[in-house]
Order: C-alpha cells, then sequence, then structure tokens
C-alpha cells in the first residue's frame, strides 16, 4: 500500500504480526508532511494518527490482491499504542490489550528509489508512469528497500511528538 499525505500532518503507525496475530514482531511510527509518501511493507498493518488540529487529507494505493486483517485491532481495540494530546502535543502511549508491545522506532516518510521520483502528486504518477506502482502487485521484488526503509526509523524512548 502506498500513501501521500495531500495536505496536513499525518503519523503512520505500523505494526507487524505473523498469524494468528497474537504476537507483535515490530511497532513504527513514520512522520509525514504533505507530499510526502509512505509506503506500507507487506505483513504490517497501519493506521492513521492526525497529530494536529488541521485537517488531513491522504490518497491511497492498493493492490487488488491486498486481504486487510481488521480483526486483531478489533479484539485488541485498536493498535498496540494509543495517541492523545496534551495542549499541543501527541503523546503515544502502550495499549495493555496486547500482550507484548515492541519497542517503538520513530522514523519519517522515506520515498523509495525509482518508485516515485517525479514531481507529480501519486494520482497522476499512477496515470502518467504506471510502472512505478510496481511495488504494490509485487513487494517481493522490493524487499530489501522496505528493510532499508524500516532499518532507518530510530528507537525513541521519549515518546512525545
Amino acid at each position: 500500500m502506498v500513501i501521500e499525505v495531500i495536505h496536513g500532518r499525518c503519523f503512520f503507525l505500523l505494526q507487524k504480526a505473523a498469524p494468528p496475530y497474537e504476537r507483535l514482531e515490530d511497532a513504527v511510527l513514520i512522520m509525514a508532511n504533505a507530499r510526502e509518501r509512505v509506503v506500507i511493507p507487506p505483513g504490517y498493518g497501519h493506521l492513521e494518527i492526525n497529530p494536529t488540529e488541521s485537517p488531513v487529507v491522504l490518497m491511497g494505493c492498493v493492490s487488488s490482491e491486498m486481504i486487510p486483517v481488521r480483526g486483531p485491532y478489533l479484539q485488541r481495540k485498536g493498535a498496540c499504542y494509543y495517541a492523545t494530546r496534551a495542549e499541543k502535543t501527541t503523546l503515544l502511549v502502550p495499549n495493555e490489550a496486547y500482550p507484548n508491545i515492541p519497542t517503538l522506532r520513530v522514523g519519517s516518510a522515506h520515498e523509495l528509489p525509482d518508485f516515485a521520483k517525479t514531481g507529480e502528486g501519486l494520482y497522476l504518477s499512477m496515470i502518467h508512469e504506471p510502472w512505478r506502482l510496481d511495488v504494490l502487485s509485487h513487494p517481493e521484488r522490493y524487499h530489501e528497500l522496505f528493510a532499508e526503509a524500516l532499518d532507518s526509523a530510530h528507537i525513541m524512548r521519549g515518546l512525545l511528538l
């Protein structure tokens, strides 16, 4: 899945667990601003967090073969971290409904090489250069790029954002 922030600022909370989704393997928060794109790697679930009081507009592209897995989010009433606001600060707190919660790593939006280097938005990129969306239909070809992007996220001890 590829998501572009059209307007505003957005946090994407990614979490990874293998079936039967009892234990989480990874948790990453990606911060993105307008005109930045976030790629959700295979095996990761995600949710979007608006860290401000301003509206956020997003556009997403997804493979027609993707099957969303919502059960664990519903059973545990959300993701592994909750976002709360105190004045103008977003605070992430662990969701105690999860038996294990990985230490959260935080990073910025990472645009994959040869994926969407044009100055066009995601929608126009799909129309003019649809080959750039190969990552949606064939994510196995981009395993190293996904790993590189996620490795750039750093562990944050303080979860004030």
